[in-house]
């Protein structure tokens, strides 16, 4: 094989030399003399497009480099529409997972997401109608560890005095092979209560969750004890379906299916503390299956700890037509706080008007 740096010199020679004599293919083997250093940069940074932009950055004391970055706004991206609080769009956390794990498989291709450890969001995304956001997805070394390999990343993003924002970091495991659902600890529901937690509504006006007709997944919840629930949920449309120019074809995870879980422990907040919650943090996650079922999907959740001011739970994904164990989060956390409750009200964008 074609050693990498000594690819990507080639590479950029044939870049520099080409005109309107070169030939229309190029052959190279393996070994090929001349390819052993890198030509020096021709290019300068303020050329330099936003989505090719590679400038390491310091993330945790790492030099981490940029693997890819979009440029967030409400039109390319109209599912923002449906996750609005404050008035104002919010990029979800499972949107973040789905793209963190993007930037990861992105620098190493033919490695599968086998889950990630430690995704702590610092920082939301928000953006009004008008709005864009420069995000960038960055990538650390990868380092070998039993059957995976494990990849911190982080998502950041530009401020207006130009100082860099962390909005979410994780350590990101990927592997040849997923992991063994023999070894995965199991949610036992027992007896359920059926339509527990719909208290006259999940949606709209008389429900307490906030969001729109793109991230309404939740079907029914049912409820059992003081700290079990159970659902049945829609999977994500095509992502061509949510944005246009979408990274991939296929989802990594499923977004509705993720963001669906933490909704219903939005619901389990509003029951037990009578406050609104988002996620925070995520201890840990696997995925035992490469794919999402294409349809529908079953949540069973066991809320481990709680007071007024956050819960922990894990939250197990299966298959809504044979119960197979998708996927699995453990120590999902996330944070109360009564103001939400208004904040969730707030669900619609704020146009801005000019005479």
């Amino acid at each position: 094989l074609i050693p990498l740096q000594a690819g990507a010199a080639y590479l950029m020679r044939e870049i520099a030399q080409s005109g309107a004599d070169a030939p229309a293919e190029v052959v190279l083997l393996a070994n090929l003399p001349g390819t052993e250093q890198a030509p020096p940069a021709t290019t300068e940074a303020s050329e330099r497009t936003p989505s090719e932009d590679v400038t390491p950055a310091k993330t945790d004391g790492e030099t981490m480099e940029c693997a890819f970055a979009l440029q967030l706004n409400l039109p390319d991206f109209p599912f923002l529409k449906s996750h609005v609080l404050n008035n104002k769009a919010v990029l979800p956390v499972a949107m973040m997972v789905e793209w963190l794990a993007h930037s990861a498989m992105h620098r190493h291709p033919g490695l599968r997401l086998c889950g990630f450890d430690h995704l702590r969001v610092t920082k939301g995304v928000i953006l009004g109608a008008a709005d864009t956001a420069e995000l960038g997805f960055y990538v650390g070394a990868m380092q070998a560890e039993d059957d995976f390999f494990r990849v911190p990343v982080a998502l950041r993003s530009e401020g207006q005095a130009g100082n860099s924002l962390m909005h979410a970091s994780a350590e990101l495991l990927l592997g040849e092979h997923l992991p063994n659902t023999d070894a995965a600890p199991r949610i036992h529901t027992g007896a359920l209560e059926a339509s527990a937690y719909n208290n006259g509504g999940l949606y709209g006006e008389t429900g307490h969750l906030f969001h729109g007709p793109d991230f309404q997944g939740l079907e029914d919840v049912a409820g059992g004890a003081k700290d079990l629930l159970a659902a049945q949920v829609k999977a994500a449309p095509a992502p061509m379906s949510w944005y246009q120019q979408p990274l991939r074809n296929r989802w990594i995870a499923d977004p509705l299916i993720l963001d669906s879980s933490f909704q219903m422990m939005i619901l389990w907040c509003f029951q037990h503390q009578g406050v609104g919650s988002l996620p925070s943090y995520i201890g840990s996650y696997r995925q035992y299956q490469r794919r999402f079922p294409k349809d529908k999907a079953h949540i069973r959740i066991k809320v481990q700890e709680n007071n007024k001011h956050r819960a922990i739970a894990d939250i197990e994904f299966l298959d809504a037509n044979d119960d197979r164990l998708v996927a699995r989060m453990s120590g999902y956390e996330c944070v109360m706080d009564a103001s939400l409750n208004a904040a969730f009200k707030k669900n619609r964008l704020e146009v801005s008007h000019t005479v």
